[in-house]
């Protein structure tokens, strides 16, 4: 339940005499211990704050109380300090990581309105106790918390609330409760601890004597006093021995673990929950990045939206008052295989839906500035009917921006983008999914209330984002990339690519004959048939009945991963041809059987070009993955061959060359490298000449080849045992080609070290044209997590300011193909890669023109170079 939707509860519910009282300091320190960490973009870890207010929200929808307070231990010493030296000596302080999240927590307790209290020289049991004691009368006691010391406390109008595990499971601990579990009187509890002591608190008890032994001597003598008075009636052994020596720690462990009953506390009234300073408290909520919690002015589960279903949205343009409008076309399935099943107007104030589609389109010529979300898809509906001029009235996408805010987060439904930055919301994506995507399954009402709703989160979302987009500078990277992108996207996948269907039959024929081939031999070598696809079967035919070294193993048995079998394939032929199976078995499976049945009716592939999927803003390729088709392998590339193009057509691939390479030159201003890429000369050679200290023309191929992997490796922050296994020397050569590496091109060195240092400092990176990406990794404890932060730190502004760049060229690129109404065409894009189906009466002029767009692209302060190339199809393009 939403904060806010609790107050109300409280305040008004009719049961109102209920006084919890929460040990915070246990509370949240078994939330910090029970939740994996989790940490906001910051840095600033937040998994306490997060499993106490989750178990606080829980308390206080269960028992609905009038009064709360959250008792926290003071800082300094205590009474009990000054009684017993060694009173909680071996407890280890709060680590930083949850000390700081407690005065966090206290502030957010405030602004929701709950009364944290701490007294100095008393500990939080003191006060729960005084409270107890003297409210009992006034209101049901309720205590709360994971120390056992509070059952002392238990009368038939106070109960304990204990939390055993974690932050969700609880008992109740009542005087019959505590008769069953412990076989003692709630007044025994005191002495039971002043004879077994309590290691957690270093009460040391007697000597000797646990909890099985106390509890004995109690239930036959009642009491620790009892016992004592007793003591020279029992019979002489170890146990009257121990009592003897320990009495006097018997009795001042009795004082320490009692609780002080008789602290001046504050009056009841004062623990009144108070109405939230919800302003404030949703302003902590999204900082902290606690999405469940926080609670929009607008929440589309709680507020009946109106809409008015219309035949037709062209009719009602006359009724919208003027400014942005929100607009979206809404699909049952995929959007490049269905269109549209209807349409949804909304000016904030008056909302439309149509299933007349045709008269949405007409209705978009009679506005301006559209504000939608996942704009690709309804511009590919779009352009399948001839109106791309309509796609250019998108002013935002609040999909798009939420990316452009936080790339790591990978959502793209309007329902967990609200989310996100509101509360939980009624989500028509989830309706539809839940009824299969047929909406004759769907009652119409609750449908259209649904698709109102995401409209209105469209509105809702634009507002939030803009401001956010303004202060992040970050609007001309929407303006001038993604939002224009979003429309080249959309005509290449309505494009597609051609591909020779026949061929790709031929060439699966011919790959199943060679597996077919392959098995037999497989089957030969291993003695026997057996599941080649299998781990288990194959780890045993290895190394059980060949009897092959082990080089590791997992949970489930042998590893017989790519690693295990390259090491494997000196020592014996299976491994090697189990290699070849296996990339052989992909091809066919992924790359020719799967691609078959995707092929359209016009022999054309469209794939679905993700603008919102990585984290450093490069586009990705779905359903087939074409920047996947692989390019080093013979076999592979075989493949290319079947993408073809029209007759009359030309293939041309303009490739960015060694643009990241370019990109650090630029961004670290190392001046030998920017020289380096001046005319002609071999940047790879250049850097082996400066590396090996060996004239440029005198370079070997293998100290350029060396010189290449450090090259591209330090652009992903390689360390110097990555560069020995890709170079397969020793980690002191390797660790001495970085440093040389280094020490020539000190420029880069300062750089990477610099970028790393303000990614800490900032909690993100940032490329050329202002994309963030937020890095947590960098604050976590683990070695291994922060080091895998920092190589995201050192690889993003590059790899990101690539991607950026090429982009941007397909916006220019097809702006161009536009403006000339040439019949040319992108038809996909690989990385740093363009490929455009071009007339055979154009490919020079084109040619030239692109070139001469990517490379003046963006001004760096290095060159940028292209590699081009025309062919008939994609094999002879590379």
């Amino acid at each position: 339940m939403k904060n806010i939707l609790i107050y109300d509860i409280i305040i008004t519910g009719d049961d109102m005499d209920k006084f919890l009282i929460i040990d915070g300091s246990s509370l949240v320190n078994r939330a910090f211990y029970a939740i994996r960490p989790l940490s906001n973009k910051k840095g600033i870890q937040t998994n306490a704050i997060y499993g106490f207010i989750k178990m606080f929200n829980r308390l206080i929808n269960e028992y609905k109380p009038k009064y709360v307070a959250v008792l926290f231990d003071p800082k300094g010493p205590t009474f009990r300090h000054e009684l017993y030296d060694g009173y909680k000596g071996s407890r280890k302080k709060f680590p930083p990581e949850l000390s700081y999240q407690i005065t966090i927590l206290k502030n957010l307790l405030n602004e929701m309105g709950i009364k944290t209290y701490e007294k100095t020289g008393f500990e939080a049991d003191d006060l729960a106790g005084s409270l107890s004691k003297k409210y009992e009368k006034e209101a049901d006691i309720f205590l709360v918390t994971g120390d056992r010391d509070y059952l002392q406390l238990v009368s038939d109008a106070i109960k304990v609330i204990y939390t055993k595990r974690g932050i969700s499971d609880t008992t109740i601990y009542t005087p019959e409760k505590i008769k069953e579990e412990y076989n003692l009187d709630v007044s025994s509890l005191i002495d039971l601890k002043a004879i077994m002591g309590d290691s957690s608190d270093d009460i040391p008890g007697v000597k000797g004597i646990g909890k099985v032994g106390a509890t004995k001597l109690l239930n036959e003598y009642g009491s620790l006093d009892a016992v004592y008075n007793n003591i020279d009636n029992m019979k002489a052994n170890k146990t009257t021995e121990k009592l003897i020596d320990g009495k006097d720690m018997a009795y001042l462990s009795r004082e320490l673990g009692t609780i002080n009953r008789d602290v001046e506390v504050d009056e009841l009234e004062s623990f009144i929950i108070n109405s939230p300073n919800e302003d404030n408290l949703q302003e902590i909520y999204r900082d902290l990045e606690f999405k469940e919690f926080i609670n929009s002015d607008l929440n589309t589960d709680s507020i009946d939206i109106k809409y008015e279903l219309v035949d037709d949205l062209s009719s009602i343009t006359s009724e919208l008052k003027e400014g942005n409008i929100v607009f979206k076309f809404f699909y049952t399935a995929n959007y490049q295989k269905t269109d549209p099943f209807i349409a949804g107007l909304y000016d904030g104030e008056k909302l439309f839906l149509s299933k007349n589609i045709e008269s949405a389109i007409s209705a978009m010529e009679s506005v301006n500035d559209i504000i939608g979300a996942n704009i690709k898809e309804d511009c590919y509906y779009l352009i399948k009917n001839n109106r791309e001029d309509l796609c250019k009235k998108y002013i935002f996408d609040v999909v798009l921006a939420d990316y452009l805010l936080d790339p790591t987060i990978n959502g793209d439904s309007i329902g967990s983008v609200y989310s996100r930055h509101f509360s939980s919301i009624l989500n028509y994506e989830d309706i539809l999914k839940e009824n299969k995507n047929k909406i004759e399954n769907i009652d119409e009402g609750e449908l259209n209330k649904g698709l109102s709703s995401a409209l209105v989160q469209i509105s809702k979302l634009y507002k939030k984002e803009l401001e956010m987009l303004e202060n992040y500078e970050m609007m001309d990277l929407l303006n001038d990339i993604e939002l224009p992108l979003a429309t080249v996207l959309a005509k290449m996948e309505f494009k597609g690519v051609k591909v020779d269907k026949d061929m790709l039959i031929e060439a699966g024929k011919t790959f199943q004959k060679d597996l077919s081939l392959m098995e037999a031999e497989i089957y030969k070598l291993a003695d026997g048939e057996f599941n080649i696809n299998s781990p288990k079967q194959l780890g045993e035919i290895l190394f059980e009945k060949l009897n092959l070294p082990v080089i590791k193993k997992t949970k489930t048995g042998y590893s017989t991963d790519q690693e295990v079998l390259e090491k494997l394939s000196d020592s014996h032929p299976l491994p090697k041809l189990i290699l070849e199976y296996r990339q052989d078995s992909k091809l066919k499976s992924t790359y020719i059987d799967g691609m078959i049945k995707d092929i359209d009716e016009d022999n054309r592939l469209r794939s679905t070009f993700n603008q919102i999927k990585t984290a450093t803003g490069r586009i990705s390729s779905t359903d087939p993955n074409l920047q996947n088709i692989p390019a080093r392998t013979d076999k592979g590339r075989e493949i290319r061959k079947a993408f073809i193009v029209e007759d009359g057509y030309k293939w041309l691939d303009l490739d960015y060359s060694q643009i990241e390479l370019r990109v650090l030159a630029a961004a670290s201003k190392e001046s030998k490298m920017i020289e380096g890429f001046k005319g002609e000369l071999d940047i790879h050679k250049k850097t082996a000449s400066e590396v090996f200290n060996t004239p440029y023309d005198e370079v070997t191929s293998l100290e350029r080849s060396h010189a290449k992997a450090v090259n591209f490796g330090i652009v992903y922050g390689i360390s110097d045992y990555g560069l020995s296994r890709n170079l397969n020397i020793s980690r002191d050569a390797a660790k001495e080609y970085i440093d040389n590496y280094k020490a020539q091109f000190p420029n880069i060195d300062k750089y990477m070290r610099e970028i790393v240092e303000e990614a800490k400092q900032n909690g993100f990176v940032k490329t050329a044209f202002n994309r963030r990406r937020y890095i947590p990794e960098l604050q976590d404890k683990n070695y291994n997590i922060r080091s895998f932060g920092e190589r995201i730190a050192l690889n993003t502004p590059i790899q990101g300011t690539a991607a950026d760049i090429i982009k941007i060229a397909m916006v220019r690129v097809d702006k161009y193909l536009s403006e000339n109404n040439s019949k040319a065409s992108l038809i996909l894009t690989v990385h740093d890669e363009l490929i455009l189906e071009v007339p055979d009466n154009e490919v020079d002029v084109i040619k030239k023109a692109v070139e001469e767009i990517m490379v003046n692209v963006c001004d760096l302060g290095v060159d940028l170079k292209v590699d081009s190339n025309v062919a008939d199809n994609w094999y002879d393009a590379k």
